[in-house]
């Protein structure tokens, strides 16, 4: 009897010791409580490559995917309509098709002695596809700006922290 208290308890240590170390890689932008709403708030970004990063938001139980894209001042300088689309491609084959919210207006940002052109782009997301994403890596995007089509294939490297970053929001 007193082996099986033992080993219980070593098994206890030890799912501890592991969910530890899970809520460790979870390295939040922000994690916090909205003062007037009292929701639940946070969000995590991965660089996919120098022209794509893509934030998870979480609120309360609701979910947001955000495209922060990318291009040299002068290639894109025109609105994106509400309802562009944005395709990720997990590794398995799988689609995820997503709309944009709302149209968004590029700005001009400063990116060391260059200008660039730069796009913050918001999809509602469902949990169903954020799960999808925590355990598929992503492998591919595509977004179109001004009937000009932009794709990107992910590395492994970003593609496995964006899979983390998944993993994450959903806790």
């Amino acid at each position: 009897m007193k082996t099986h208290i033992k080993i219980l308890g070593f098994l206890v240590a030890f799912l501890a010791v592991i969910s530890m170390t899970q809520a460790q890689k979870c390295k939040y932008d922000y994690q916090k409580t909205d003062e007037i709403t009292g929701k639940a708030l946070k969000g995590i970004s991965t660089e996919l490559d120098g022209d794509w990063k893509l934030t998870l938001h979480k609120e309360d139980e609701s979910y947001c995917l955000e495209l922060r894209f990318e291009k040299m001042a002068g290639q894109l300088t025109e609105e994106l309509a509400k309802g562009s689309p944005l395709v990720l491609k997990l590794e398995n084959g799988e689609l995820i098709n997503l709309v944009s919210k709302e149209k968004v207006t590029p700005r001009a940002e400063v990116a060391g002695f260059v200008v660039v052109i730069v796009y913050y782009i918001k999809y509602d997301i469902s949990a169903e596809d954020v799960k999808k994403m925590s355990e598929q890596a992503l492998t591919f995007g595509r977004i179109e700006v001004q009937n000009t089509t932009f794709d990107i294939s992910v590395e492994k490297k970003p593609a496995k922290k964006f899979k983390q970053a998944a993993v994450c929001i959903l806790q």
